[in-house]
């Protein structure tokens, strides 16, 4: 479907003069210009018709880019197919291309990612196993009463042997925060996450040092 066409059913403007007037823009024309001196081509079409066609009209062109990209990677992954095609070619309004895209598009790789390309996940699996075993979770009823059991004492938890406070190491001295990190917060549960959480570990910390 031509420019002018997808231009015309969504503004209802005659498909014709908005074609002379998709002419006129890619010949350097001004959109003041053409609505003063193109009539006999634009209809007489007024400079906030002209402007809508010429917004439009960039926006489909930038759309028309993107499809192209989109194309060529599902093509590389050999996923594309005739059905998925012709909804590719017959979408023109950004989010539902993307929506379209969503499934088929390659992840960010992150620090976590890589570490785990690198073959360093059975590692990091062992060492939040370590933490998670070690850990101690305070006394919830303790910590609110302010009393002298394990949560009044505040949050006395262990990971690898080391006080919370400190390192918060693993096995060898590795942080446990960079086994988390480098496991994307996988499989740790709800006891894993209340651990990590009280030993000061945030998920998605951007401080966490490299794997």
């Amino acid at each position: 479907m031509s420019f002018a066409k997808i231009i015309a059913r969504e503004t209802s403007l005659n498909e014709v003069r908005i074609a002379n007037t998709l002419k006129l823009l890619d010949e350097g024309a001004t959109i003041p210009f053409i609505s003063r001196y193109r009539k006999e081509a634009t209809g007489g079409m007024d400079e906030v018709q002209i402007e809508t066609i010429a917004e439009r009209y960039s926006k489909l062109k930038e759309l028309e880019a993107r499809k192209k990209t989109i194309v060529a990677q599902i093509e590389q992954q050999g996923k594309m197919t005739a059905e998925l095609r012709k909804q590719i070619d017959e979408t023109w309004d950004a989010a539902l291309l993307e929506d379209i895209y969503l499934p088929y598009k390659p992840k960010r790789k992150t620090r976590a990612t890589k570490a785990r390309e690198l073959g360093l996940e059975p590692l990091a699996k062992r060492i939040m196993s370590s933490a998670c075993r070690d850990a101690e979770i305070p006394d919830r009823r303790g910590a609110d009463d302010g009393g002298s059991g394990a949560g009044g004492q505040g949050h006395n938890c262990r990971m690898g042997g080391r006080e919370a406070g400190g390192a918060r190491d693993g096995p060898s001295g590795v942080p446990s925060e960079w086994a988390y990190h480098v496991l994307d917060g996988q499989g740790q549960g709800e006891r894993g996450g209340e651990i990590l959480q009280l030993c000061g570990v945030r998920r998605g910390a951007k401080s966490l040092p490299e794997p």
